[in-house]
């Protein structure tokens, strides 16, 4: 009896220590707690950001770990009040094991003493045309061995955010014209009467891409006149506009507030003039400058 006690305790010394040498001894530490990037929503290219974790293995033997983030929002999108920046990841392993609300697992085997990184590369998809704001979502994060063992984690948290700025972009298009019998084409940013006679009506489009509200400010050079342009001493062209469907006076500043549409196509704004009565006026060439200038509200 006594020996085979003493065997059964052999063997339980000799289960004990191997499992002890099958410890994962894998500790991580969060390179980026904080990820801070800026998102024009205007631009053609995705934005990155990677939220990076070093793991070090103190140990004799080689281990796999797997790395979980569990995003605040619930889900793939950064938030800003109401409004939603969408995102995705672009190597998160479909491999399970994590809990509910988790994205992952990201995967690593990490040799005998040896360091390594271990990533979530996060792609956030061009041209979402957003209100500016700061977007955000904090990311719990949770590191396991192969056999799902929690892993110390140094700063288990990290948090993504993106600010989107105002962005304005504006030009001014002429309005598709017919010419000498041709087919239709656009004409030039600018307004020419041509031959002119009295209540001639010509166009351009003032066309607007913002991710907000703008203010749309009108200016004529001549108080909102034509003038002769080798005299102007001369008796002056009257005109009257419209900007948008709009009666605008530009005997003074004008300023509007428009609302584009939140989309790449933006909103196109029709600036319409059209003659006084000219019967009266000289011959020659006639000039008026309209200034466009946008900002944001």
């Amino acid at each position: 009896m006594i020996k085979i006690c003493s065997l059964l305790a052999a063997l339980v010394a000799i289960t004990a220590a191997a499992r002890a040498e099958a410890t994962c001894t894998v500790t991580g530490r969060t390179v980026t707690p904080v990820v801070s990037l800026t998102y024009n929503p205007f631009a053609p290219s995705n934005e990155v950001a990677d939220i990076n974790v070093e793991l070090s293995n103190s140990g004799d033997t080689a281990c796999t770990v797997r790395l979980f983030a569990r995003p605040s929002t619930g889900g793939s999108s950064l938030l800003s009040g109401a409004d939603r920046l969408l995102y995705r990841v672009d190597n998160g392993g479909a491999g399970g094991g994590g809990e509910a609300g988790e994205i992952g697992p990201f995967s690593l085997t990490i040799g005998a003493r040896q360091q390594r990184m271990v990533g979530i590369h996060i792609i956030i998809p061009a041209q979402q045309i957003m209100p500016r704001g700061l977007y955000r979502t904090d990311l719990a994060l949770r590191l396991v061995d192969d056999a799902n063992g929690e892993l110390a984690l140094i700063s288990p948290n990290a948090s993504l955010n993106v600010a989107v700025p105002a962005r304005i972009e504006m030009n001014i298009s002429g309005a598709a014209a017919r010419g000498s019998g041709g087919p239709l084409s656009m004409a030039p940013a600018s307004i020419n009467f041509g031959e002119a006679h009295s209540g001639q009506s010509e166009r351009v489009f003032v066309n607007i891409w913002s991710n907000g509200s703008v203010t749309v400010a009108l200016s004529s050079e001549n108080g909102g006149v034509l003038r002769h342009m080798e005299n102007a001493t001369l008796p002056p062209i009257s005109y009257s506009t419209r900007f948008d469907g709009q009666p605008i006076n530009l005997r003074s500043p004008v300023a509007l507030t428009r609302n584009p549409p939140a989309t790449l196509s933006g909103g196109a704004y029709e600036l319409a003039v059209t003659l006084g009565d000219i019967r009266r006026n000289y011959a020659g060439q006639y000039k008026d400058v309209i200034t466009v200038s946008i900002s944001e509200n």
